[in-house]
């Protein structure tokens, strides 16, 4: 009998045990792909030797790209901290007319975000085992093109009737909030939404005649799935 109650408390610690390593927590490295929809709401500036002029412009687009990182629980509280790198590209194309209020429009200028990449710290903090809520602070790095088409009509002689081509990169932090489910022990499939509004101004032309900024603006909501690692 006392055999019998001895192999009863191995086997209820074996299934402890198991239910402890089969457990689907959040911890390790992983890797995944995010696919999203993107809305940019920016301002361009415009300066010259006759005046100023002012553009908002709204757009709408697909963003879609990749990450790699490492999350880590704080021992048994839930808590979970990290830290991630990713990159993505953006199909959101805003267009404006420039030129000084109140006088003929100069030009149109197409802007696109061409690539962004950044680095960011995650704070979590799990229901259970498989669902996970969590915000991340980043820095990116982000490319705009900027194409430039004046008319032939322009007093901007030098450039009258051309296709000026301009590259610029701009440097902010980026917030998100996001929500992670883990459906498998190696996989991870969640959503995340993006505020990337504190880029600063940034000049575009610098010159005696002519002077543009750009301000962008962009809200992004993303579907990601991830590979875990052991």
């Amino acid at each position: 009998m006392m055999v019998s109650g001895l192999n009863k408390k191995i086997a209820t610690v074996l299934m402890c045990g198991a239910m402890v390593t089969g457990a689907q927590g959040f911890g390790g490295f992983y890797a995944g792909a995010d696919v999203g929809m993107g809305y940019d709401s920016s301002e361009h500036d415009y300066a010259d030797l006759t005046g100023k002029g002012k553009k908002n412009q709204t757009a709408f687009g697909a963003v879609y790209g990749g990450h790699v990182g490492y999350l880590y629980e704080i021992g048994t509280s839930k808590t979970i901290v990290g830290a991630e790198v990713y990159g993505n590209l953006s199909s959101m194309n805003p267009s404006y007319q420039y030129g000084s209020d109140n006088l003929p429009i100069q030009g149109e200028v197409k802007i696109q975000r061409t690539n962004a990449i950044g680095f960011g710290l995650v704070i979590g903090k799990m229901f259970n085992m498989k669902t996970m809520i969590y915000g991340k602070t980043s820095y990116e790095r982000a490319t705009f093109k900027h194409e430039y088409k004046f008319r032939t009509t322009s007093y901007i002689a030098q450039y009258a009737g051309k296709t000026i081509r301009k590259n610029v990169s701009i440097m902010a932090p980026v917030i998100g909030l996001g929500i992670a489910y883990k459906p498998t022990r190696m996989i991870i499939i969640g959503g995340e939404y993006q505020f990337a509004g504190m880029y600063p101004k940034k000049k575009i032309f610098n010159e005696t005649n002519i002077v543009t900024e750009t301000s962008p603006v962009e809200h992004r909501l993303m579907l990601r799935v991830s590979f875990t690692f052991g």
